[in-house]
């Protein structure tokens, strides 16, 4: 009996042994795959094998103001798993520890789904990244595309909180009108009362003419910006045809609008806006669900 039962117990530990041991080879199996498509996309990369890299990684397609390197720095690969998720994570150990996410999709298919500090952010947006304290490194690639799209709730929190900066405060003042014959004479100022510089290319100048008796039709005309200091002013000065007889009896007025059409992009509100640094975390607060989507 003593014999019987040492073998049985002999036989149990065996079996549990060989369970562990193909666990482990399971285990190894995964992570020697994950590092050999780590170096596999990091060549695709380097030889700009477009098939290949959206292959491995296909959401790097829908990826806008953040583009993928063409060289990788080499180092060597770890790879843990994320036992929450059973997904791989590949990290290249170079000076920009980039991780690749790995997940088995469909027929035992593996796929990049998400990754850190793998894209070159575009200029702009990493420099607003950094002045409004947003954590990149703790945000996926994915992640932050989804924070600098141009309709997100992060660009629009910005835009709402900066984006007076590049309204023109731009004013009229001081328009004057001589008849001259069959035509007439209009001088009008304009100043820029704003902080800043205001460009000529950026707007327009529209003056609506009315006749306030009624014998001339309203009319429009536009006349291109000019470049503005602060507290700088300008006169426009043209001949107005059609509006004599109106002059005439003085019933000749008008307003002036100014048609802003450029200068209220990112870089110029970057330039003006005083930030805190402590935007991003301002932002959070007011949307709470942003906070799941950093790394621990």
């Amino acid at each position: 009996m003593e014999i019987k039962h040492f073998f049985m117990k002999a036989k149990s530990i065996i079996t549990i042994a060989l369970m562990a041991v193909l666990g482990l080879s399971s285990c190894d199996s995964n992570m020697s795959t994950v590092e050999d498509l780590t170096n596999q996309f990091v060549t695709a990369l380097q030889n700009n094998d477009v098939a290949t890299i959206y292959d491995l990684y296909p959401d790097a397609k829908l990826v806008s103001n953040m583009k993928l390197p063409r060289v990788i720095q080499l180092a060597d690969i770890d790879v843990e798993k994320d036992n929450a998720t059973g997904n791989y994570t590949a990290t290249i150990r170079n000076p920009r520890e980039q991780k690749l996410e790995f997940k088995v999709v469909g027929n035992d298919q593996w796929q990049i789904v998400d990754s850190y500090g793998l894209f070159n952010i575009d200029e702009q947006y990493s420099d607003l990244a950094v002045k409004s304290g947003v954590p990149m490194k703790k945000l996926s690639d994915l992640a932050l595309n989804s924070l600098f799209k141009e309709d997100s709730d992060f660009m629009k929190f910005f835009m709402k909180k900066f984006g007076q900066l590049t309204e023109m405060k731009l004013k009229r003042f001081d328009g004057v009108y001589n008849r001259q014959y069959s035509w007439v004479n209009i001088e009008q100022n304009i100043r820029n009362e704003g902080e800043f510089p205001v460009r000529g290319t950026n707007y327009d100048v529209v003056f609506h003419f009315t006749d306030n008796d009624g014998n001339s039709a309203p009319s429009t005309k536009t006349v291109s910006g000019v470049d503005l200091q602060p507290g700088e002013t300008f006169t426009y000065n043209f001949q107005l045809e059609g509006y004599a007889m109106a002059a005439y009896n003085h019933s000749l007025s008008w307003t002036v609008t100014f048609n802003q059409k450029g200068g209220n992009t990112l870089k110029d509100i970057l330039k003006k806006a005083k930030f805190t640094g402590s935007e991003y975390t301002e932002f959070t607060k007011e949307n709470k669900d942003v906070k799941k989507i950093e790394k621990k």
